[in-house]
């Protein structure tokens, strides 16, 4: 295993010309959900996420990323954004590759629309307003158990934090146990596991579970926890 000098180990924001690595990272993210989803399979997909990753305000725009580079080699990312925004996202997302040059059919198009909107009835948990979802966060195979993701995370979580959100939150397939046990390491719970119907299976999906990790605590607990340390009085601003 290639073993990472931390020293030359550095986070950046992602940038179009890490579209192609990037690209790479996002399919290793999660593949049996990405080729569902879009309905293609390498190397098709590669171009459709690095095309997809250029443009503004999709699921997979780079404006909103940050990437671990090690001698010049883009060796992880993650990519997040506003919970809220899910759903805009989305419907960006279709806009670019059925009116873009986005390399894909027009029937790939509309079976990735009619797949997003099957898996969104059935099988994703639901995301809150008060929540920042990370969407993808992957290292390079020969780069892994080094540190990067917790690093990826950590920064992902301070930028929460300074934009006042309560939660991150992130979708796990169900029976990716690596990645659910490396999440609550970093504080991560479940709040809620989806499992979709059985014919999924032949692509196989089982289901997801949807991790959350609590930044800040709501202003009534906060209070109750105010009144508690101060003999039971409570202040209000």
């Amino acid at each position: 295993m290639l073993m990472l000098d931390k020293t030359q180990a550095v986070l950046r924001p992602a940038s179009t010309s890490d579209a192609v690595s990037c690209a790479r990272l996002i399919h290793l993210c999660g593949p049996r959900i990405y080729e569902f989803q879009f309905a293609n399979r390498p190397p098709t997909l590669f171009h459709l996420f690095e095309y997809l990753s250029q443009q503004n305000h999709n699921l997979l725009s780079l404006s909103q990323a940050t990437v671990c580079e090690h001698e010049g080699m883009v060796v992880g990312m993650v990519l997040g954004f506003p919970a809220r925004d899910a759903k805009k996202r989305s419907l960006s997302t279709f806009r670019s590759m059925l009116f873009g040059r986005s390399g894909v059919s027009i029937a790939s198009c509309v079976r990735s629309v009619f797949r997003f909107a099957r898996l969104d009835a059935l099988g994703y948990p639901a995301l809150h307003s008060d929540e920042y979802f990370i969407s993808n966060l992957s290292t390079l195979e020969s780069h892994r158990r080094q540190g990067i993701a917790r690093r990826l995370l950590m920064h992902i979580e301070q930028f929460a934090i300074e934009n006042d959100f309560r939660k991150l939150s992130v979708y796990v397939e169900v029976d990716n146990t690596c990645a659910i046990e490396s999440y609550e390491r970093c504080g991560f719970t479940k709040a809620e596991t989806d499992f979709l119907p059985p014919r999924f299976e032949q692509h196989g999906l089982k289901g997801f579970s949807k991790m959350v990790k609590v930044l800040k605590a709501d202003a009534e607990e906060c209070s109750m926890k105010s009144g508690n340390n101060q003999g039971g009085k409570r202040f209000v601003n």
